[in-house]
């Protein structure tokens, strides 16, 4: 939408940087947070000197006791800031808090794959961190606690970062596996359901869609095979090719 009307995306873009982590778009100013390795990025469209008024800045380092692989910023409502979620190539990881201190660790039995993303799951402005590994699905919370029923074990390889979406009212999630099954879970780790979109590995995160009031997904497999699936109805998929 944006792309079609070049003077709103400048209303609501113009002056931060393209890829960033965090963005703040109010009437007077926009700011941005970009995360690179050990190094923050802020960008804002306030002339600096009011930015001093409006807010006291602080700086911090902390020292890992392992190779960082990604930092994950989590706007923490139980610190009152911006806390870091950090992890390494073997599973361990670590919050760090707005302060510098660390708050929690822990470690996975199998390293953290794809890209794990700040959720909301109640819709409460309360954030929790979703992760997975090649058998297991994590929600864990900003006490380092997991949530519900999580983490959710798979019989089978997964092969896709994870989408979230509501429907009826909860939050739900989905991925593929190397069979070529997309599975749904509810926000408590259960799985609701799991359906077939075709013989081969999902290769690309699938999506819910709301289709003529039918809760259906799109999944992209290895042979760059496109379906819509049907999440709740006992159909067979349709092959967009």
């Amino acid at each position: 939408t944006f792309a079609l009307n070049p003077t709103r995306k400048e209303q609501f873009f113009g002056g931060l940087p393209t890829r960033v982590n965090r963005r703040l778009i109010d009437r007077n100013e926009k700011e941005s947070l970009t995360w690179k390795k050990d190094l923050l990025f802020e960008v804002s469209t306030k002339p600096s000197q009011e930015r001093v008024l409006k807010e006291e800045k602080s700086t911090w380092s902390y020292g890992l006791d392992f190779q960082t692989k990604m930092i994950l910023p989590i706007p923490d409502h139980l610190r009152n800031g911006t806390s870091i979620f950090v992890y390494d190539n073997q599973g361990n990881y670590k919050l760090i808090g707005p302060n510098g201190k660390l708050i929690w660790k822990g470690a996975l039995k199998s390293p953290i794959k794809g890209t794990p993303i700040v959720i909301d799951v109640f819709e409460n402005d309360k954030h929790q961190v979703l992760c997975r590994t090649d058998n297991s699905v994590h929600l864990i919370d900003l006490n380092g606690n997991s949530v519900g029923g999580f983490p959710y074990k798979s019989e089978n390889v997964i092969t896709t970062d994870i989408s979230e979406f509501i429907w009826n009212g909860t939050k739900r999630f989905l991925f593929g596996n190397e069979k070529g099954e997309v599975t749904t879970l509810n926000s408590s780790g259960q799985e609701l359901n799991i359906v077939q979109v075709g013989r081969h590995p999902i290769i690309s995160t699938p999506y819910a869609l709301n289709i003529s009031g039918n809760l259906r997904c799109w999944a992209l497999n290895k042979e760059n095979e496109q379906f819509l699936g049907y999440l709740e109805t006992p159909a067979a998929p349709s092959n967009l090719e």
